[in-house]
């Protein structure tokens, strides 16, 4: 398949550094969809313009940076290979689920990091428009030879797995402003070749680093304290009032209703929530909100108003807002993508 490979910012690449973004390749399974203006279109179709990098960092360690457009909505299925991926969404519409599992593509300010022994098996939904994002993925037998190669000792490589291990597969980490820096310097270098290279390689050894870092402390904190365990009843309430939020996007969504809802203290909703969602109860809330308003403006049938009421919101004006805020986009630009 032979695409033009673009200009980015009037800046040119080497062959090396440029790779059009290839659905073939890049999804190659037969239950892939790709649609656009509501019509399946062909793959050879490009579905996303820009600049793709890959990089190979060290054996099993890969980064892959795209700054570009999606230009047709698509849905695939397929699987994320085993090992510890990291996953930040700048800009980026859709979710994808893991399992019962349902997480958005834009992750900030938070970074996605999945951690599986075995491979996930996952469902994932792009919608048009801007898509600015970052995945790293660290294949699990070389993952493990390094914890035991630079870990201190098994019990320091014990904790990093068992941290990774709470609460299931998929877990967010509010990185601090010099991770998010660096996050950011990946999408806007202006370096090419083997400068880029050595700064990408760099760059993604000292994130692996920080987030092997964070999952230390936090499992840490967990054996010591007790912060993180959590009963099965717990898991059951804390289940229970996601279920309730997604069953009720109309309703008044507070922390306090949610709480009275599930038979628990607001004060345990707010400790506890974001330890198996990653999310606090207001932020998925919010995302929830935005999710269903996107699949519903796309599914047609309904105006922005309606919808806005569908999901919570009084007002078409404050229902905008949010919607541009967290899609980079306004409900009236993604209806008419879809339409």
């Amino acid at each position: 398949m032979n695409h033009a490979h673009s200009r980015y910012q009037d800046r040119e690449y080497s062959a090396e550094d440029l790779a059009q973004f290839d659905t073939a390749d890049a999804v190659g399974a037969e239950t892939s969809w790709f649609m656009q203006d509501g019509r399946a279109i062909g793959r050879d179709a490009a579905l996303v313009t820009g600049v793709m990098r890959e990089h190979s960092i060290m054996p099993g360690l890969n980064a892959v940076l795209m700054n570009g457009k999606v230009l047709g909505e698509f849905l695939t299925k397929t699987e994320i290979p085993s090992g510890l991926m990291i996953f930040v969404g700048f800009k980026a519409n859709g979710h994808t689920d893991y399992g019962n599992v349902s997480l958005p593509h834009q992750t900030l300010p938070n970074v996605l990091y999945l951690y599986s022994a075995i491979a996930i098996p996952v469902e994932q939904r792009a919608f048009i428009g801007p898509c600015q994002t970052i995945a790293i993925h660290f294949a699990d037998d070389q993952f493990r030879q390094m914890l035991t190669e630079h870990c201190l000792d098994q019990a320091e490589k014990d904790r990093i797995l068992d941290g990774l291990n709470i609460s299931g597969p998929c877990h967010y980490w509010r990185a601090g402003a010099d991770v998010m820096e660096q996050l950011h310097s990946l999408i806007y270098t202006e370096l090419t070749g083997i400068h880029l290279s050595l700064f990408v390689n760099q760059t993604v050894i000292g994130i692996m680093r920080a987030l092997l870092g964070h999952i230390a402390q936090t499992a840490g904190e967990a054996g010591s304290a007790g912060k993180l365990q959590l009963q099965a009843s717990d898991i059951t309430r804390i289940e229970k009032a996601a279920a309730y939020i997604e069953a009720n996007m109309d309703a008044k969504l507070t922390v306090e209703a949610i709480a009275r809802h599930v038979g628990a203290s607001g004060q345990f909703l707010k400790l506890n929530f974001p330890l198996v969602h990653g999310d606090s109860v207001a932020y998925y809330v919010l995302k929830t909100r935005m999710n269903r308003a996107r699949i519903m403006l796309a599914s047609g049938g309904m105006t922005i108003k309606q919808v806005a009421a569908r999901v919570g919101y009084g007002s078409q004006a404050s229902f905008t807002t949010a919607f541009r805020k967290y899609h980079s986009m306004t409900p009236r630009e993604a209806f008419k993508a879809c339409f």
